[in-house]
């Protein structure tokens, strides 16, 4: 049986766009693109892991406000679950203690980003979701 991985990812909107950061060069997908978050510790619950990857990843106090979707990939060895949160933060100053580098894009360019797999599913399938957001 194969072993499950929660894991939490932030919807993090700034006029109507969506903040990706890509991944270093020594990381699992090197230069690839992500929404911010990271895997569930213990009996940590989606929102709680969510609030903690942003601040220890980013330098950022977020607020989680509500699921958007998940998808589940499975990896070969393990499944993941990705769940997607709508985070809200009032800290605008974003530090890159893990990532190469972050920025704001709209549905379009999020689609044409080189994405991590779990990303790329969620873009293509809550693309209706995704939109009432991010232009």
């Amino acid at each position: 049986m194969k072993n499950i991985i929660n894991v939490s990812a932030a919807f993090l909107i700034k006029d109507k766009k969506v903040l990706v950061v890509q991944k270093n060069e020594k990381s699992a997908h090197p230069l690839k693109w992500e929404f911010p978050g990271g895997k569930l510790i213990g009996d940590e619950k989606f929102d709680e892991a969510l609030i903690r990857e942003m601040k220890e990843e980013l330098g950022l106090k977020v607020k989680a406000v509500q699921e958007l979707g998940s998808v589940e990939y499975d990896t070969g060895d393990d499944v993941m679950i990705v769940m997607f949160i709508i985070a809200e933060s009032d800290n605008a100053d974003i530090r890159l203690f893990v990532h190469k580098d972050y920025k704001f894009c709209s549905y379009d360019e999020l689609r044409s980003l080189d994405m991590t797999i779990p990303d790329k599913m969620f873009v293509e399938q809550y693309e209706e979701e995704i939109k009432k957001f991010i232009s």
